[in-house]
């Protein structure tokens, strides 16, 4: 043999020898984890692509010490590509101890190859009980399955198992008061409720409630809380209000929760709102003298109008009490008339003053009185027209009943 011919089959063997040691085998994978006692867990189950081609696996997957099938949710990955069908469900009899995971083409297994990717999902929480540095381990059982390449036949997949290490968590209470600030109570007397929650993961111990301020107490009859609130509990701290519309109060919660104590403001105010009272004044025009009209007043605001005084100037106007309806006070949206009665001359100016609690006090509306235009009187040629009318249409109507005879 050449001396060139034995270089060439060294490089052969070498790159033989290289591709055989680059070659990786697929690899099926449950993702490893670690988790909190009671706290829910997603597993991702992938595929890797490798030397031989695979065409479809088949495993199962049997629950770990601590837990039983029904613990377990196995969902296929929907963005795996659509030409394969994957499944992960309660295996058939001999093997319904476990999930079965099947994945692969539609068809026959040489249809198409297996993508890298996640295929499956595997979800459990962890037990409430389970201590740090527990395990929960998943395997992937080839039984009478494993990985299958293009012709059908058997092929070597790595199976790597999932671990889930359960670590420590510290258990916290975490009391949240979920009623809107502040708690406004509308009426007196008046009993509402403050509810709280336990948004932490440990229990939430030693809760006292406690109101201040002047017509404030807590009401036990309608209190569901005790001194202790679980996780994810809830319940409700009644509150009593007897005193003065305007007063205002606290509510404070003290509890193991490391930002205690939790505060609500109380606040009282009156039915309306508390706002403030605005007056409208829409005043009439007076055409004869004597006339009586009335001014509409309209309160706007959101607060009573009180002391409501009104006040009439000007020659020849008067307030009238038969048609006044407004009093010293009108709600908000409300209306009332002012009667006003005029008996001077037409062209006479006079003004409506209505005094009240609205900040612009007092509100005015101007009064006016004018003529009512003269009647027209037709001028001669006007009548002129007027009678050749007549004596056309008088005509025309003496003709049609000559033709109807």
């Amino acid at each position: 043999m050449s001396n060139l011919r034995k270089l060439f089959l060294g490089f052969a063997l070498i790159a033989t020898g290289l591709g055989s040691a680059m070659a990786q085998n697929p690899t099926i994978e449950i993702q490893d984890t670690s988790a909190a006692p009671g706290s829910q867990v997603t597993l991702d189950i992938t595929f890797t692509a490798g030397t031989p081609d695979i065409a479809s696996i088949q495993y199962f997957i049997a629950p770990p010490t601590g837990l039983t099938l029904g613990d377990l949710q196995c969902d296929p990955d929907p963005a795996y590509p659509l030409e394969l069908f994957s499944s992960c469900a309660t295996a058939p009899v001999p093997n319904d101890d476990a999930l079965q995971l099947l994945v692969g083409p539609d068809t026959t297994p040489a249809a198409l190859n297996l993508s890298t990717g996640r295929v499956a999902t595997l979800t459990f929480t962890v037990p409430a009980t389970a201590q740090p540095g527990d395990t929960f381990t998943f395997m992937l059982e080839e039984r009478s399955g494993g990985c299958f390449d293009t012709t059908g036949a058997n092929a070597t997949c790595d199976t790597l198992e999932g671990v889930v290490t359960v670590t420590a968590v510290a258990l916290e209470c975490t009391l949240n008061i979920t009623t809107a600030a502040p708690l406004s109570f509308m009426m007196s007397p008046q009993t509402l409720t403050a509810s709280l929650e336990n948004a932490g993961n440990g229990d939430c111990t030693g809760i006292t409630p406690t109101v201040t301020g002047t017509g404030y107490a807590l009401d036990a009859g309608t209190t569901t809380c005790t001194a202790t609130l679980t996780p994810t509990g809830t319940c409700d701290i009644g509150i009593t209000f007897s005193g003065t519309l305007g007063d205002a109060g606290e509510l404070s919660v003290a509890s193991n929760d490391a930002d205690s104590p939790d505060l609500l403001a109380l606040t009282s105010v009156p039915a309306n709102g508390g706002g403030e009272c605005s007056l409208e004044v829409t005043t009439p025009t007076f055409t004869m003298s004597p006339q009586t009209l009335s001014a509409t007043v309209n309160n706007t605001g959101d607060a009573d109008c009180t002391g409501i005084t009104p006040t009439v100037t000007g020659a020849g106007y008067a307030q009238d009490a038969a048609t006044t309806t407004c009093t010293a006070t009108l709600a908000p949206t409300g209306t009332c008339d002012i009667g006003i009665t005029f008996s001077g001359t037409l062209g006479d100016a006079g003004q409506l003053s209505v005094a009240s609690n609205d900040p612009n006090t007092p509100t005015v509306g101007q009064l006016a009185s004018t003529a009512a235009p003269p009647v027209a009187i037709p001028t001669l040629s006007q009548w002129s027209m007027i009678l050749v009318g007549a004596v056309l249409a008088m005509l025309a109507m003496f003709g049609l009943r000559r033709k109807e005879g």
